[in-house]
Formats: C-alpha cells, sequence, structure tokens
C-alpha cells in the first residue's frame, strides 16, 4: 500500500524476483493475504496470467539476446489487455520468470543483461498505468550457489559449482547489475535485501 499514488487510477506493481531471493515465499504471503488487505488488489503471484510471458521469454531466450523481442512484447500486450478489464485499481504480479530464469545464457549475456531489456517494454506496455519495480538482492555467492542448485534439480546441470562458478561474469555483481538496469528504464526501482526482510 506504501507504493500506491492517488495520482493514478490504475496502479501496477511487478515482483520480478530475482530467482533464489525468497521469491516463493513471497507468492506464497501474497497469495494468502486477508481479504481486508486484499481488498481493492489482483494479485498474481507466479499465476495462469504470465504463463504466456514466461513462454515466450524462455523461447527468446534459447535463441538469443540479439534477435528481437517482439514475441515477449506481444505477451506484456495480452496480459495488459486483460488486466484492463479487471475493476481493482491495484494489480501485483510476481513472477521472477519474467525476465530471465537463469544467471547468464550461452551467448553471454546475463540476468541484468535480460532484465534491462523487458524493463522497458514493461514501460511502453503500461505506459498509461503507475508501475513499480519491486526486486530482491542476497548476498551474491550464496544467491549463485542457491542457483546453481536449482539448475542441478531442474535443469539438468552436471559442472561442478567451482566450474559453474568460474563462467559467471565478472560484471554479476549486484552494484554493476543494478546499475545496468536503472540506465535502462525511468521506472520506479524498489530494491530490498532477502537478507534484511528475513530478520
Amino acid at each position: 500500500a506504501a507504493l500506491t499514488s492517488p495520482m493514478s487510477p490504475r496502479h501496477i506493481v511487478f515482483h520480478i524476483g530475482f530467482r533464489k531471493t525468497g521469491t516463493t515465499t513471497i507468492q506464497a504471503m501474497l497469495a494468502n493475504l486477508p481479504d481486508d488487505i486484499a481488498q481493492g488488489r489482483f494479485i498474481a503471484p507466479r499465476s495462469r496470467i504470465t504463463g504466456p510471458w514466461r513462454k515466450a521469454m524462455y523461447a527468446h531466450m534459447r535463441s538469443n539476446r540479439r534477435t528481437g523481442l517482439g514475441p515477449i512484447k506481444a505477451a506484456a500486450i495480452d496480459l495488459r489487455h486483460a488486466l484492463d478489464a479487471r475493476p481493482e485499481p491495484q494489480v501485483i504480479i510476481s513472477d521472477e520468470n519474467l525476465v530471465a530464469r537463469s544467471v547468464t545464457v550461452r551467448d553471454g549475456s546475463t540476468i541484468f543483461d535480460w532484465t534491462a531489456d523487458i524493463l522497458p517494454i514493461i514501460e511502453r506496455v503500461f505506459a498509461e498505468w503507475r508501475i513499480d519495480i519491486v526486486l530482491y538482492t542476497r548476498d551474491l555467492e550464496k544467491w549463485l550457489a542457491s542457483c546453481h542448485n536449482q539448475e542441478v534439480k531442474r535443469r539438468g546441470q552436471t559442472q561442478r559449482y567451482a566450474d559453474w562458478r568460474a563462467r559467471i561474469p565478472a560484471s554479476v555483481t549486484w552494484e554493476d547489475g543494478l546499475a545496468k538496469i536503472r540506465a535502462a528504464t525511468n521506472l520506479p526501482l524498489h530494491v530490498f535485501s532477502m537478507e534484511e526482510e528475513v530478520s
């Protein structure tokens, strides 16, 4: 509620993760908000409504970052149309796979590059809404270790962590990554530390 502005009739909050920064816990909490708090809000914690966007993102990441972003923009427009038809003045979308699902991909781009590509699409497609972007950080080494573990369990990663970590570009730091994201968009970016939230 603290993010809401009385100046805008429609307000959307995109919680975009990142992966392995407590996102699933936040989504569970959003899904179980008491009715009096959820009133006036449409809350979509990684729901079917964002499925087509995720699918377009996965397909795009399997190609490479330099191909067109048209399918992702089309999925964002479809989401916008679906939300335009809803009556709630505030929408909260929580889906860590709207911007990327891996720290790096084969063409050498990183999760920060992809986020910097996607946020301008959100900015244009939802231009008539008030938009806030929320993301969480985590101790870098613990975050990367958790991301590697996820890839081993879910995506068949067979590299040992030390070898996988050695392939991560030096530019993958929160300082560099957040600077790149902020340079790509004028949207308000609200960054929280997972460790501080837990405490």
